[in-house]
């Protein structure tokens, strides 16, 4: 990692030396919280770090791009797996044109998943993948948004009921 020393003065190659950059902290209550102006030109890929609980359980949390406030509902394609606390490791098709990605199940005792997105700024097709564990069950999944879409953020939002998300995400930048 880069050695900075107090009242160093910095230079462009060291700056573009550090690996993560935070972009932004967001604290939320809310039943499909926006993570907004957080994609960017400034980097090409970037990664966030949820931990949530949600109101309700039994149904999935998944994920929209944004641009502005406003949602891309369509041309999700996605798979996965799912590690439940019995055991039993079952797969998760997902299927193509989707309304959003999955990140996990929801759960009142807390969701914690680390989320990849892979040039959501850049007009093309955006990568995603994910990490996620909530109840004792471990949920991966990856997948595209498949039209040119330029995202400047993204939404955590319910599958099939209203719940309210409570907690905090990080969003890093980083580049190849």
């Amino acid at each position: 990692p880069p050695d900075f020393v107090s009242g160093q003065i910095l230079t462009a190659a060291q700056m573009n030396a550090v690996g993560l950059w935070l972009i932004s902290t967001t604290s939320f209550s809310a039943a499909s919280p926006d993570i907004t102006a957080v994609f960017n030109a400034d980097y090409e890929n970037y990664v966030a770090v949820l931990r949530c609980t949600s109101s309700l359980s039994g149904q999935y949390t998944n994920c929209q791009l944004l641009n502005g406030t406003t949602a891309k509902t369509t041309n999700y394609d996605r798979a996965g797996l799912v590690s439940t606390t019995g055991g039993v490791l079952a797969a998760d098709s997902g299927g193509t044109g989707g309304a959003g990605w999955r990140i996990a199940g929801q759960s009142t005792a807390g969701i914690y998943s680390t989320m990849h997105f892979y040039r959501p700024f850049t007009a093309a097709e955006t990568g995603y993948k994910a990490e996620s564990s909530y109840s004792g069950n471990y949920y991966a999944t990856g997948g595209t948004q498949t039209e040119s879409y330029s995202a400047t953020g993204f939404k955590i939002l319910a599958s099939g009921n209203a719940a309210t998300y409570t907690g905090t995400i990080s969003v890093y930048g980083y580049n190849n």
